[in-house]
């Protein structure tokens, strides 16, 4: 059980970074010049998790090394972000993060050995309603979200159309516009 544990954490965002750049060591979204930077590329329309991925993997080079990261590529990117992690040495994998250490203590501290079949059984059982109850939850949020995704799409297009209607012309741009909707 143990050894399933430790390869199967599941991390945000924010916590994979913190795996890939900083030894699985909490990052300070809070300094100064951490939250400056993110600030700055937020300001310029990217979203923050965006923005904070981008600033990490330029180690806080700053507003400018963060934008040319957004700009490139998706799989520039992602070499990018090997790169840099290569460079700084600081990788370690998802299960020495520090947020997983007081669960692992709890995991060696506990002896499963002695624990009666019954004991395990129910813990077992616990945990996999926990987990179903997770999934359930993870699946209505991927169903909003996807949800939102069309509805945006649709109003997008909808002004589109509207706009179309009110001027009564097409001219080269707005026929690409069409086009890619279609």
């Amino acid at each position: 059980l143990k050894t399933l544990v430790m390869q199967a954490p599941s991390l945000n965002e924010r916590e994979i970074l913190e795996c890939e750049f900083c030894n699985g060591n909490p990052i300070d979204w809070s300094g100064d010049k951490l939250r400056g930077e993110i600030t700055s590329v937020m300001n310029m329309g990217f979203s923050r998790a965006k923005a904070q991925i981008a600033v990490v993997v330029t180690n806080s080079a700053g507003v400018t090394a963060a934008l040319n990261y957004l700009l490139l590529n998706e799989a520039a990117q992602q070499s990018e972000r090997e790169r840099a992690r290569r460079d700084r040495g600081f990788f370690v994998p998802a299960g020495k993060h520090h947020s997983l250490d007081k669960f692992y203590k709890q995991i060696l501290k506990d002896d499963w050995q002695k624990r009666s079949i019954a004991d395990i059984q129910s813990e077992l059982k616990r945990v996999g309603e926990e987990i179903k109850r997770v999934k359930l939850s993870r699946a209505n949020v991927e169903r909003e979200r996807g949800d939102a995704r069309k509805q945006s799409a649709f109003s997008l297009l909808s002004e589109f159309v509207k706009g179309l209607l009110v001027h009564r012309s097409i001219n080269a741009v707005e026929q690409q516009k069409s086009d890619s909707y279609m």
